[in-house]
């Protein structure tokens, strides 16, 4: 009986110190392989721009209506460029007659030739002299010879004035392209391509600069933004994980349309969740958009 008790406390205090030698495990618990659905998320655009006027004016003409499929560039209105036309041809006019002057070689053809006609008389008064001493007078002779340094000096005058010319004429060109790009900047144009939500300007009015002239959203591409408890899934899980977005359209009918988490919030709310949102690609149904901002969507997160 005595072995029996002792056997029974060694075995006893052997199976203690096993438990006793297993370390607490401080590793954060792997990602749940379910899916996890989040409900309640909100269908938002990523770009959704209010394109402004970029110059004061009067609104003059709408290119677009509200509903109308725009691609990058393409004219949404117009501000009245008259004025800004007419500064673009007075600039221009400027432009090309420095240019014709900067280019012509008539005054250097007519500098060369004052200056070869006054050597060649000043070396005529010299030859006249060397024949019959005293034929041209002393101070006639040097009139001569300062006529042609002076032709010379203007012949080099006239090179400073041709490389000034260059020069005026880089600004000449720079005022063209100001007067373009104030013209230009009179159309309002859309930056990428969408949808025209809104024309919040009607033709007549006045414009100022950073004025709200039509307001523009992308809808082949949308955002989906939901909430995520730390509980269910660790932030840095679910960078770039692939989700599957549903709405509900018509009459209980719901479109799933595939995606993937874009940005992932730093900040945990109260309550132990982060904001999230994932990119969605739309489709059209019909020449619509299935997809749009402001609708309610439920999100399964891809395990």
């Amino acid at each position: 009986m005595r072995r029996i008790a002792l056997l029974t406390l060694l075995v006893g205090q052997l199976a203690g110190g096993a438990g006793a030698a297993s370390p607490a495990s401080d590793e954060v618990p792997s990602a749940p392989a379910s899916r996890i659905v989040l409900r309640h998320c909100l269908v938002t655009p990523i770009d959704d721009v209010k394109v402004p006027a970029l110059r004061g004016g009067r609104f003059a003409a709408i290119a677009k209506r509200e509903g109308t499929h725009v691609a990058a560039g393409d004219l949404l209105a117009q501000i009245d460029d008259a004025e800004a036309r007419w500064e673009l041809q007075t600039a221009t006019a400027a432009r090309d007659a420095g240019k014709l002057r900067s280019e012509s070689t008539l005054r250097e053809e007519e500098a060369e030739a004052v200056e070869k006609v006054a050597a060649a008389e000043h070396e005529a008064a010299l030859r006249a002299n060397r024949i019959i001493a005293g034929s041209v007078s002393d101070i006639d002779v040097r009139r001569l010879q300062l006529t042609v340094r002076r032709a010379a000096i203007g012949r080099e005058v006239l090179l400073f004035d041709r490389n000034v010319e260059r020069v005026e004429l880089g600004g000449l060109e720079a005022k063209v392209r100001s007067a373009h790009e104030d013209l230009e900047r009179r159309r309002v144009r859309t930056p990428f391509d969408g949808e025209i939500a809104e024309i919040y300007g009607h033709v007549g009015e006045w414009a100022e600069p950073g004025t709200p002239l039509v307001r523009v959203v992308r809808l082949d591409r949308l955002r989906v933004e939901g909430f995520v408890k730390v509980v269910d899934l660790l932030p840095a899980d679910i960078v770039e994980r692939a989700v599957e977005v549903t709405v509900e359209l018509k009459q209980g009918a719901r479109s799933s349309f595939p995606g993937r988490i874009a940005f992932v919030s730093p900040l945990v709310q109260a309550g132990g969740e982060y904001r999230i949102w994932a990119e969605v690609e739309n489709r059209r149904d019909r020449g619509h958009w299935l997809l749009r901002p402001g609708l309610e969507a439920e999100m399964s997160i891809v395990p």
